[in-house]
């Protein structure tokens, strides 16, 4: 004989079956579906959303920092240009003088010549350069630049820049320790306008009968070279990441060169 206690469970339990199955049977699974893809769909546009304003505001960045590093590349070319153009005049002050030792006359020439072979022991820094190198380090903004060759190229001009400015030191140092023998040949007078810097003439006639300051002079002439080298293979570099700049920031400057 079957237990009542059990028979009831057996019961109940059916029912709730047969109830659960014509709840399931009722139910609008197209709707459910439909909710569901909607719900996804909402959840994957979100997120192309975010990936999409990310994107746009990397762009912006990147854009942004170009066009700072666009003009600040564009004066550092202006005074690396000024700078090397400054090298060459005291070298070519320095060569003329020693090449015309056999020509008192020329030589009484150059010495009347206002500061005619008195900047050859100065060594002009390139601030714009060297703020430029060190705020770009600084910033670790490089790595949102998206172009690889853009990149390679800045890098390059950054190391560039941070040898130049280690030769700088370098030669400086050594120029301070040979220079002194110069002194005794340059004439300074005070300047009739006191705005304007003290005159300065170079007594070559004399100087060339002092082998310890033509030896000098020649020194002085080699770190002016060494000098204009180094600046001169910045700008090129300089140059090089202009022209891409101006490609990448669709300057009209791009189709010129």
């Amino acid at each position: 004989m079957d237990d009542p206690q059990i028979s009831d469970i057996e019961w109940r339990s059916g029912r709730r079956a047969r109830s659960l199955r014509k709840a399931l049977a009722e139910r609008d699974w197209t709707g459910i579906a439909i909710e569901l893809i909607v719900v996804t769909l909402g959840v994957l546009l979100a997120f192309q959303i975010n990936q999409w304003a990310d994107r746009q505001k990397q762009a912006r960045d990147e854009r942004e920092f170009l066009e700072r590093l666009y003009s600040e590349n564009r004066k550092a070319i202006d005074e690396l240009t000024g700078v090397i153009g400054s090298h060459r005049k005291s070298m070519e002050e320095i060569g003329i003088a020693i090449r015309a030792k056999d020509n008192p006359a020329e030589l009484a020439e150059f010495a009347k010549s206002p500061r005619f072979g008195c900047l050859g022991a100065v060594l002009p820094s390139v601030s714009f350069s060297d703020t430029e190198s060190q705020e770009i380090l600084a910033s670790g903004k490089l790595s949102i630049v998206s172009d690889p060759q853009l990149r390679s190229l800045l890098r390059d001009l950054v190391a560039m820049q941070a040898f130049g400015a280690a030769q700088l030191e370098y030669a400086r140092q050594s120029v301070a320790q040979i220079s002194s023998a110069l002194d005794a040949y340059e004439r300074y007078d005070i300047p009739a306008d006191p705005k304007q810097r003290p005159p300065c003439n170079m007594d070559w006639t004399a100087l060339l009968h002092d082998q310890s300051a033509i030896n000098a002079a020649v020194k002085l002439y080699r770190f002016q070279q060494l000098m204009m080298a180094v600046r001169s293979r910045e700008l090129a570099r300089s140059d090089d990441v202009e022209r891409k700049l101006a490609c990448e920031l669709r300057k009209p400057e791009c189709a010129a060169r």
